[in-house]
């Protein structure tokens, strides 16, 4: 594989790297290891189940049947032969709410700023006098 394979959606997505999987939502970021991934199972024409050596199930949701057919058979070309029997031990999950914070936050700030740029604005061309009121 030269490149990483990326299934996308517009709240998720998913990487294939050399040795693992990655699945990013609004929330989680998780890290999925090739080598304990049992198989990978087409559910719909958007959805792939990938069912993991210790019997947990992730769910990874494509934006089009053709992207998603295309990842499915990507990541079972890229399976090892070997797996590993502690399933969802190596699975690591980290938090992602930092990013939706801080978007928040700027636009609140992009917004607070245009309302009063706005406010001056219709002040000034009207021939208000804002001075009195900041």
């Amino acid at each position: 594989m030269l490149s990483h394979q990326v299934l996308a959606r517009a709240d998720e997505s998913a990487v294939l790297e050399p040795v693992r999987l990655v699945v990013t939502t609004v929330s989680l970021r998780k890290g999925i290891p090739l080598v304990v991934v049992r198989e990978v199972h087409r559910e719909g024409d958007t959805t792939l189940r990938v069912p993991l050596t210790g019997g947990t199930d992730h769910r990874i949701h494509g934006g089009n049947a053709t992207a998603t057919t295309l990842f499915h058979d990507a990541l079972t070309a890229a399976l090892p032969e070997e797996r590993d029997p502690a399933g969802s031990i190596l699975v690591t999950v980290e938090d992602e709410h930092g990013v939706r914070t801080w978007w928040l936050i700027a636009g609140g700030a992009a917004f607070a700023g245009l309302y009063v740029a706005h406010v001056w604005w219709t002040a000034v061309a009207h021939g208000g006098v804002l001075a009195p009121y900041l």
